[in-house]
């Protein structure tokens, strides 16, 4: 009897995250999902706190494979310039997923190129290397921290013709966790959300600082919001969404 019950239980939490793993957004083929991204005016251009629409990104699921209990997912994301889309770029990804976890790169949901067009500014992002964060299937049965690798460097080349300027940034994570949970409202619609806290230190331009980083996510749709400071403060949400049904 007590041999049934355990394998009972066993097949019981395997079933849950079998379905974790298939509801989520981006482990389904055919899914489509489009962000803004937002970055804080210069001052000479605009009081404090208003926001410019940089790069829009869209993000497509091209094909989903099991292999044994582990998924992979093959994504294209693409970044366009908002009010120019003669600027833009393509970018592929793998993601990862088992009966725990989707491990998920950390500049997925970053832009690795802004068109700040309006005044003629170009920022390209060249990660050295690209840690990532396990991001649970289920919060309700996860620890509050986060796994993820704490070190990341990246290069920056800032373009305003007929100007070049280059520097390399360095971002240290400290800790990632879970801090609560928070309904957010987008032009996608209205999510509940884990708020998750990144926090470290950023080296940029020869100064170092302590940084946070806000995300809202959702356990089916995935990334809904995201607040960070890295160089400038900015934001990017999530506009659109179709999720398929396959």
């Amino acid at each position: 009897m007590r041999n049934s019950i355990t394998l009972f239980l066993v097949l019981a939490a395997l079933y849950v995250n079998g379905q974790n793993s298939r509801t989520m957004a981006l482990l389904k083929e055919g899914t489509r999902l489009e962000y803004r991204n937002y970055l804080m005016k210069p001052i000479m251009f605009s009081k404090k706190g208003n926001y410019l629409e940089i790069t829009r990104l869209i993000f497509t699921v091209d094909s989903v494979k099991q292999i044994a209990d582990t998924t992979f997912s093959y994504i294209t994301k693409k970044g366009i310039a908002a009010n120019d889309p003669r600027y833009n770029y393509v970018k592929k990804y793998i993601l990862k997923c088992d009966s725990k976890s989707i491990n998920t790169p950390y500049d997925f949901y970053l832009p690795d190129t802004t068109y700040i067009c309006d005044y003629g500014q170009f920022i390209a992002y060249f990660y050295e290397n690209n840690p990532s964060f396990e991001i649970p299937l289920s919060f309700d049965s996860a620890n509050n921290l986060i796994k993820c690798e704490n070190k990341m460097k990246v290069r920056a080349i800032f373009r305003q013709p007929p100007h070049v300027f280059k520097d390399e940034i360095e971002y240290n994570v400290t800790k990632m966790y879970v801090a609560g949970q928070e309904k957010v409202t987008s032009k996608a619609g209205d999510f509940d959300c884990y708020k998750l806290l990144c926090s470290g230190e950023i080296l940029i331009l020869g100064r170092k600082r302590s940084t946070t980083n806000t995300l809202y996510y959702n356990q089916e749709t995935g990334l809904i919001k995201c607040e960070y400071v890295f160089g400038n403060t900015g934001y990017t949400v999530l506009s659109d969404v179709t999720i398929s049904e396959r």
